[in-house]
């Protein structure tokens, strides 16, 4: 693709998780610890697999001028990875994404993770849209446009059923929907 030609990135990349369940009869696992998944292994998904360095400088090359870049991603992978993007671009939040579930993680050394990050990343000095969010109004839950939302309480998503397709970590297209409708230019 031509440099300077990409409105707006929004990725999901590999978290070099390296993911094993150490629970008995998990679904993913049998007794002899080889798995039984559907899902065929997560390219990229072990440390060292992708250059990020090369990744984020494509990511880069790649924006247009004042445009946004989002990325979900966990902790581990924003300690190893995180600088390679922000040394780029401007590094202007993190979205905490309430799922509404808890899957991944190390099922016997830490809390359920009902929660996800996406960082956002500028190239130039782009705003971010007006957007309607659901909020509370006159003790009902409505629609709301408003010119700034929350990291937070604007981004509670779940996957819906009639969505899932074959992916272990598919993402609800209202979030897609969200993420563009917020950050990409009228007619991008």
């Amino acid at each position: 693709l031509p440099d300077g030609s990409v409105d707006l990135i929004y990725t999901d990349p590999p978290y070099e998780m390296e993911y094993s369940s150490c629970i008995p009869g998990s679904k993913q696992w049998n007794k002899e610890g080889k798995t039984e998944s559907k899902f065929e292994p997560i390219i990229g998904d072990k440390v060292g697999d992708i250059d990020w360095d090369a990744f984020a400088e494509q990511c880069y090359r790649l924006m247009k001028p004042d445009s946004f870049m989002f990325m979900h991603h966990n902790m581990p992978f924003w300690a190893r990875n995180g600088t390679k993007f922000s040394d780029r671009m401007a590094y202007r939040g993190t979205i905490a994404w309430n799922k509404k579930f808890a899957i991944g993680g190390n099922l016997c050394q830490s809390m359920k993770r009902d929660w996800e990050q996406i960082s956002y990343f500028s190239k130039g000095s782009p705003t971010l849209n007006p957007i309607k969010v659901l909020r509370k109004e006159a003790g009902q839950m409505e629609m709301v446009e408003r010119k700034r939302i929350s990291e937070i309480s604007d981004w509670v998503f779940q996957l819906k059923a009639d969505e899932k397709v074959k992916h272990p970590t598919q993402k609800p297209v209202d979030l897609a929907k969200q993420v563009i409708s917020l950050a990409s230019p009228t007619g991008g």
